[in-house]
């Protein structure tokens, strides 16, 4: 069981709604929590205490409990669950700056990993190459941190996430960084232990952004798109076929048609051959109409289906975008129920396969959660009662109200 999950139990059975009225089961008023700093590892010292069968005066020297970590399964081969029958994901994309402090703040990863169970995500696009901040490089833990980052990649397995790749580019052609920056990524999968593998690659390529002249050389530069896409596929293929890799598209790529190695047909057919799936950048927030999430996915996903490829949907939460473009204004219950509405809409289409949300730093504002980057230890002084936690994960009646951050210890004193 993920440590959050054993802590958040522990919540449940010590918090109750009325905070101003927190009482032990003899009617004595417990004073607030105060907080204090103590080492992550003494996580759930005291509670011990709680049995199942006895709700009466914890033993005056409880022993600490025993917690199972769940070991990294050493044989474990990264297979990727997209386009398997009725496997949908609900992904995030994850760049520079939170993995960097995912990678080297193990505070920080624990709650990043809290917040992508408690919002049912399935599979992280993960940054993997240098970071740059304002023009400065951050550093690249890939290439400079192995051990550090396939500790993140493992924590995330462990934990039932499917991590991705995430790499990105304005350039394109067969002789730009993306494509030493993607043979990096696949000389560390065949270096890293079977735990720290990635289980496929997601490629952010947007040669429109950052002045390229795409409205000039859109032909040229789709084409330079293309090769490029083709090169990797077969670097891709020559490592280990069994992994996808797909990229972000834009969802006006149907907008346009191009000639190809001899081949005439939408930019998005192009791309969806290729690659063994594709997320669509179907950036809007609303589901309906002609400016809707359906309707720009439509050709998208209908030619999906037609070659037998996943089609994943992916959209906005960050706050720096035009209204339209992103659920921030709207919120994060308004968001699901939307995408609720498109997974109804395309639930017989067998190429759906979930939705992408851009990104991790945007969805968390968005949820208004802080990751936080150091514990906090909550203190319960004179309490005298205990609570089967292991019994029902959800009391009804809970008795306290306190925060409790993963990695956090309660104290349960006299």
């Amino acid at each position: 069981m993920h440590r959050s999950t054993i802590a958040r139990h522990i919540i449940g059975f010590l918090t109750r709604s009325g905070a101003d009225d927190r009482r032990t089961a003899a009617g004595e008023r417990v004073p607030d929590a105060m907080c204090e700093s103590l080492e992550p590892r003494m996580l759930l010292s005291s509670v011990a205490a709680f049995s199942p069968m006895n709700l009466g005066p914890a033993p005056a020297h409880p022993q600490p409990p025993s917690v199972i970590v769940q070991p990294v399964n050493p044989g474990r081969v990264p297979v990727s669950s997209i386009g398997q029958p009725g496997a949908t994901q609900r992904a995030v994309w994850m760049w520079g700056a939170e993995m960097l402090d995912a990678v080297n703040n193990p505070v920080y990863r624990d709650g990043a990993i809290d917040f992508l169970e408690d919002k049912a995500i399935t599979t992280v696009y993960l940054y993997a190459a240098e970071v740059f901040e304002s023009g400065a490089s951050q550093g690249n833990p890939l290439a400079d941190q192995p051990a550090a980052y396939a500790a993140l990649v493992s924590s995330l397995h462990d934990n039932g996430l499917e991590v991705y790749a995430l790499l990105d580019s304005v350039d394109v052609g067969t002789t730009v960084k993306l494509v030493s920056d993607f043979q990096a990524v696949l000389d560390y999968n065949s270096q890293a232990t079977v735990s720290g593998r990635f289980d496929g690659f997601n490629f952010d390529i947007e040669p429109w952004k950052d002045n390229q002249g795409w409205d000039a050389n859109r032909a040229a530069l789709s084409q330079d798109y293309l090769d490029m896409a083709a090169v990797m596929m077969q670097m891709k293929q020559a490592y280990e076929p069994s992994l996808v890799a797909g990229p972000a598209i834009a969802f006006w790529f149907d907008d346009y048609s191009i000639t190809w190695n001899g081949s005439t047909r939408p930019m998005n057919e192009h791309v969806q051959s290729l690659f063994d799936y594709a997320t669509i950048m179907d950036y809007r927030d609303t589901v309906l109409g002609d400016d809707g999430i359906l309707f720009h996915a439509q050709n998208e996903i209908g030619f999906a289906s037609q070659i037998g490829k996943p089609l994943v949907i992916g959209v906005e939460t960050k706050a720096d975008e035009l209204d339209k473009l992103t659920f921030f204004e709207e919120g994060e219950a308004y968001m699901d129920q939307q995408l609720q509405t498109v997974a109804m809409g395309l639930q017989n289409n067998t190429a759906f396969a979930g939705f992408a949300i851009h990104d991790f730093a945007g969805y968390t504002e968005l949820a208004g959660v802080t990751i936080p980057h150091t514990n906090t230890v909550v203190v319960l002084p004179d309490l005298k009662v205990k609570y089967p936690f292991d019994v029902d994960p959800d009391p009804p009646k809970p008795w306290w109200e306190a925060v409790l951050l993963r990695n956090q210890k309660v104290l349960i004193t006299k």
